[in-house]
């Protein structure tokens, strides 16, 4: 009787391993499955996404009857005036999908801006384009905090001229929204990649971007454009001028 208890122990022993073991490739099968499962829906959803992205690309507009090269400025862009530039252009949606609030802005190294967010259109359906002027006054220049400056005893802002736009940018920055309102930026650049303090980061066009030639002079990212203007400083450059290094050292 006790080889038969032992035996049946032992058979239960192996059920009960087997049963676990069971158990567990089905929960890893399942794992699995849900992994993949994700992996489909992800894929269904970036297809799908794909299908209403817009892609904004500027182009110049010829208009200005005087042409200047200051800087980084093109002259097929920009026109100078009373040293206030000029930018002549065309804002064209290539992509699929609409394009809602589409805004500009100057930007220099750094990815700083040098000038604010200029509103260009409020939508602009898949091929449409709009054409954009404008002359670019101090007003549309972004202007510093108040800073305190303890070794002179006295406080103020830092503002940009506009004078200062055609030898500080290095490439003009749309901005737009898909119908889903995510936000997305396209780059065209006024100078070499490497000609930039940080170079942008390199993306191959994608198929959607290949089917127009002007869209594959344009640098596509996902993402609002970094909201750092010229006057934006580390916090080592704030601690310097505030003179909290001398501090320290004392």
């Amino acid at each position: 009787m006790n080889y038969f208890a032992a035996f049946f122990d032992a058979l239960t022993g192996v059920g009960t391993l087997a049963l676990a073991f069971f158990t567990y490739k089905s929960i890893d099968q399942s794992k699995h499955m849900a992994a993949a499962a994700k992996e489909s829906i992800d894929l269904t959803r970036k297809i799908e996404k794909s299908k209403i992205k817009p892609y904004c690309t500027i182009s110049p507009l010829s208009v200005n009857s005087k042409k200047v090269f200051i800087g980084t400025c093109p002259e097929a862009y920009f026109s100078i005036s009373h040293n206030e530039p000029t930018l002549s252009c065309v804002v064209k949606n290539h992509g699929p999908g609409t394009a809602h609030a589409i805004s500009l802005m100057l930007c220099g190294d750094d990815k700083k801006l040098w000038t604010r967010r200029i509103r260009v259109a409020d939508i602009l359906a898949p091929g449409e384009h709009t054409r954009f002027q404008k002359q670019f006054t101090k007003s549309d220049l972004p202007s510093s905090e108040v800073r305190k400056y303890p070794r002179s005893n006295s406080s103020g802002r830092m503002e940009g001229q506009p004078e200062y736009l055609c030898t500080n940018i290095k490439y003009i920055a749309v901005e737009y929204r898909d119908s889903e309102q995510d936000t997305f930026h396209a780059v065209r650049l006024f100078v070499p990649r490497t000609a930039l303090n940080h170079p942008l980061l390199i993306i191959e066009p994608t198929d959607a971007e290949k089917f127009s030639t002007e869209s594959i002079e344009m640098l596509y990212f996902d993402g609002p454009h970094e909201n750092k203007p010229y006057y934006s400083e580390t916090v080592d450059q704030k601690a310097a001028r505030l003179g909290e290094f001398a501090e320290e050292k004392a």
